[in-house]
């Protein structure tokens, strides 16, 4: 099997089709994971949903926004997130969360030696008109987030609170850029957390070919 650079649009298929979350998110970076022609599985890296992180101390910080595997080999998805942080631009700060309310721990971060920092207290989650908003996309669209303000602009709104989430980091570059990175963190680097974890698995099969390099 092998990880390879792809374009968002061919991860489409796979992020609002199979992943839990339903929706495409702004996307940087995006790999695919191939067994021989056919794609198994894609990851991709954008911009963090809070624009505020997008800085960790003097370094670029993205997030991994989506991992979507459908593959019964072992492994497969820590070996999709691990070659695949070795294909981003260094040096750089790569975080990513676990959604406890789906039912997620973050072995897959574990496995691949990610730095757990603790709970992120879930955010509320919007629907406008029939299309789902995080928190700081309503405020960069609409320019508040008060529910009344936003019928009193003639919208359908409706929110939800989201589950906790586990918050994992990995850094990326020499180990001066890493010891920098990790003494300008908030948090601080504590022990992995342990559970059940849920699996979102689906039967079907999305077709998509490697591309050919001459």
């Amino acid at each position: 099997m092998k990880v390879q650079r792809i374009e968002a649009s061919d991860a489409k298929p796979w992020i609002l089709e199979r992943h839990y979350a339903k929706r495409m998110p702004q996307i940087q970076h995006c790999f695919g994971l191939f067994d021989g022609i056919k794609m198994k599985g894609v990851v991709a890296y954008g911009l963090p949903a809070n624009r505020m992180n997008n800085k960790l101390g003097q370094y670029q910080m993205i997030e991994l926004v989506r991992l979507s595997v459908s593959c019964s080999r072992k492994n497969a998805s820590s070996m999709l997130v691990g070659r695949s942080l070795n294909m981003l631009p260094k040096p750089l700060a790569v975080i990513s969360y676990a959604d406890s309310g789906a039912g997620h721990v973050g072995y897959i971060y574990q496995a691949t030696n990610w730095h757990y920092t603790g709970i992120s207290k879930g955010h509320p989650e919007y629907t406008i008109d029939g299309k789902v908003y995080h928190e700081k996309n309503v405020y960069n669209r609409f320019g508040t987030g008060s529910v009344k303000k936003l019928k009193d602009m003639g919208l359908v709104v409706t929110t939800k609170r989201m589950g906790d989430k586990h918050r994992y980091y990995f850094f990326l570059g020499t180990k001066r850029d890493k010891r920098k990175m990790i003494n300008a963190l908030n948090f601080p680097l504590i022990p992995y957390p342990k559970g059940k974890t849920k699996r979102h698995d689906f039967d079907e099969q999305i077709e998509t070919q490697s591309f050919l390099f001459i």
